[in-house]
C-alpha cells in the first residue's frame, strides 16, 4: 500500500531576491484555516486533486492507498464537562467526502485514519495544539469524548449498515482565533455515489498511540 498523510495544501509564490530557497509560502486566498493559522488552510478538494493526480500519473502501477493521517487542530474548550468542536466535524466531513470523490474517480483508497483519537504531544508544538477527538486534561489525565468523537463513531457504525447518521450542524470554520463559535445551519448530505449512504467507502479508523476505531 501507499500511505498518504494529508492535512492541508501549501500555496507558494516566487521568493524574493537573495532568498536561500526558490519559493515563499503565502496564505491560500479565501481559505479558512485551522488553529495553526494561515499556513494550515482548509481545502478538502485539494486531497481529491492529489489522489486523482496520483491515479492519473501512475495508473495501474499505483498500489492501494491508505490515508494514514488526516485531521485538524482547533482551540477546544472544556465547558461544563463537554467539548463541542463543530469546526473539527466540518473538517473531517469535508475530507472524508473528498476521499469519496477520489474513490468515485477510480482511486484505490482502502482506508482512512483520522488524526487523532486523543490530544497528544505534537512535536515542536508540544501540548499547545489539540487534534484529538477526545479532549485530554493534561493536569489530571482525564479524558472527555468530544462531539466530533460521537459524530465519527456514528459515521463508522452507520456506514457499516449502508446508512449515514443525521446531518450534524455546521459552524463557521476557525480563523485562528480562540473564541467559541456557534453552529450555523447544516449542509451535510450522503457521501458521493449514494442517496442513502456510501456506495464505496474506505475503512475508517482513528489514530493514536494506544487505541483505534477501525472497521474490518
Amino acid at each position: 500500500f501507499y500511505g498518504v498523510n494529508f492535512y492541508n495544501p501549501t500555496t507558494v509564490t516566487a521568493a524574493p531576491e537573495g532568498s536561500p530557497i526558490p519559493f515563499e509560502r503565502v496564505p491560500t486566498p479565501g481559505a479558512p484555516v485551522t488553529g495553526f493559522g494561515e499556513e494550515w488552510p482548509i481545502v478538502p478538494e485539494a486531497l481529491t486533486e492529489l489522489l486523482v493526480g496520483m491515479k492519473q500519473q501512475f495508473g495501474e502501477a499505483l498500489p492501494p492507498i491508505i490515508i494514514s493521517e488526516n485531521g485538524a487542530a482547533f482551540p477546544d474548550d472544556l465547558l461544563d464537562g463537554e467539548v463541542d468542536d463543530p469546526d473539527r466535524i466540518d473538517y473531517l466531513d469535508g475530507h472524508i467526502r473528498a476521499v469519496g470523490d477520489a474513490i468515485e474517480a477510480g482511486v484505490p483508497v482502502e482506508e482512512y485514519t483520522a488524526w487523532s483519537l486523543t490530544d497528544n504531544f505534537e512535536w515542536s508544538e508540544g501540548f499547545g495544539q489539540r487534534f484529538g477527538l477526545v479532549y485530554v486534561d493534561y493536569e489530571t489525565g482525564e479524558r472527555t469524548a468530544e462531539s466530533s468523537y460521537r459524530w465519527y463513531r456514528a459515521l463508522i457504525a452507520e456506514a457499516r449498515t449502508g446508512a449515514l447518521p443525521p446531518a450534524a450542524p455546521q459552524a463557521p470554520r476557525c480563523q485562528g482565533r480562540p473564541e467559541r463559535r456557534a453552529a450555523a445551519g447544516s449542509r451535510r448530505s450522503p457521501l458521493p455515489g449514494s442517496s442513502s449512504g456510501p456506495r464505496s467507502s474506505p475503512r475508517s479508523s482513528c489514530c493514536c498511540p494506544c487505541s483505534s476505531m477501525g472497521s474490518s
